[in-house]
């Protein structure tokens, strides 16, 4: 099969691919409902309002950023293809509480309009420690519908369309041009760069892998066939094994990232059912099988079937994504969200709201789940 004149994709490059992947991320109003407060308590950092002073803060006097890319309001769009018309009448949900349903794959926002989702899909989503001056801001970015929501930079309630983002949307970049613009996953970590330190994005999307960097102004560092990667690749029994040449999809990918010294720990990749978890060498995890069914892994699976694979004859996640401040893993499937500790047990956060649907966060319901008006 032919491959593309310009893939240059070997084990150094692809150290920066896992030592340099980014994202974007977003923002919450806490009006909606009480949830958020009872579950992120038990968090050490509060990301019950992302956007305020109270958020914790990482000091890190030495890593300013060159460029840190804050996305303007006005890329925002206010229309929702194939959505919108459920949200035409909202009569229906005058006086009505929150959460009730009030059209086909909609519930009433509980300030009179038929706008929220459910249920609730994301494309992709992360937490980052962005750099705020001399300190660190948990970021967290969601992509979906199309859009991107940046929880604490610049929620609104329409988000960002993906595809109107200048450095994705040329001809041989991660968008292509495409009016209508989706990634399979995405990272953001900090990295070095001529000038000191930079802000690096990896996005797959389609097969293909695109890495930018903020220095000089965010532009693509480099680009290729996911499978071309040797790690990825079914000669090594990566996640593209089994998949056709040139159509590699990855259902997730997380990157684990001290931040403090910009290293990558930990790479976890999902796709078809399965998971592949690499050091930050790119080296498998010993203790992790390559190619390990979801449905294999306990905490998937709970006897008490409170879990994102229990009754599910084919396990996907929509997104996985590493709390870069306590470690805990965020996974994101079948509208639903999931978060275990970063301890030996994988202990359960928020007790009372593990597994709830994610239209019920009010950062989700006045974001990424609800309809643009």
């Amino acid at each position: 099969m032919r491959r593309p004149t310009n893939t240059r994709v070997r084990s150094s490059r692809w150290g920066l691919f896992a030592l340099a992947s980014l994202l974007v991320a977003r923002c919450e109003d806490s009006s909606v409902t009480q949830r958020d407060a009872a579950r992120d308590r038990a968090s050490s950092v509060d990301v019950r309002a992302l956007t305020d002073a109270a958020d914790a803060t990482i000091s890190d006097a030495s890593n300013d950023v060159q460029t840190i890319d804050v996305p303007s309001v006005s890329d925002v769009i206010v229309s929702d293809v194939g959505r919108d018309a459920a949200t035409a009448d909202s009569s229906s949900c005058a006086g009505r509480a929150f959460g009730q349903r009030c059209a086909d794959g909609l519930v009433c926002d509980g300030r009179g309009a038929c706008a929220v989702r459910r249920p609730c899909a994301f494309e992709s989503a992360g937490r980052w420690l962005y750099p705020d001056g001399a300190a660190r801001r948990l970021l967290e970015t969601v992509f979906a519908y199309g859009r991107y929501y940046n929880f604490w930079i610049n929620l609104n309630a329409g988000g960002n369309v993906t595809a109107m983002v200048d450095r994705w949307r040329g001809a041989t970049q991660a968008c292509a041009g495409a009016s209508d613009c989706s990634f399979d996953s995405f990272d953001l970590f900090q990295g070095a760069g001529a000038m000191g330190s930079v802000l690096m994005e990896s996005i797959t999307r389609l097969g293909r892998y695109y890495n930018y960097t903020s220095e000089g102004g965010y532009r693509l560092l480099g680009s290729g066939l996911l499978e071309d990667v040797p790690r990825f690749s079914t000669a090594f029994n990566g996640p593209c094994t089994g998949q056709i040449e040139g159509s590699c999809r990855f259902d997730t990918r997380s990157l684990v990232v001290n931040w403090a010294t910009g290293q990558t720990i930990r790479e976890e990749i999902t796709t078809r059912g399965a998971r592949w978890v690499y050091d930050g060498a790119g080296r498998p995890v010993a203790s992790v099988p390559l190619g390990q069914r979801l449905d294999a892994v306990a905490r998937y699976v709970p006897a008490d079937g409170v879990g994102p694979c229990a009754g599910r004859s084919a396990c996907r996640f929509d997104a996985q994504f590493h709390d870069p401040s306590t470690g805990d893993e965020f996974v994101v499937a079948n509208g639903r969200l999931w978060v275990w500790a970063n301890d030996s047990e994988n202990t359960r956060r928020f007790a009372l709201g593990h597994g709830n649907e994610l239209h019920t966060f009010a950062r989700y319901a006045t974001g990424p789940c609800r309809v643009a008006p």
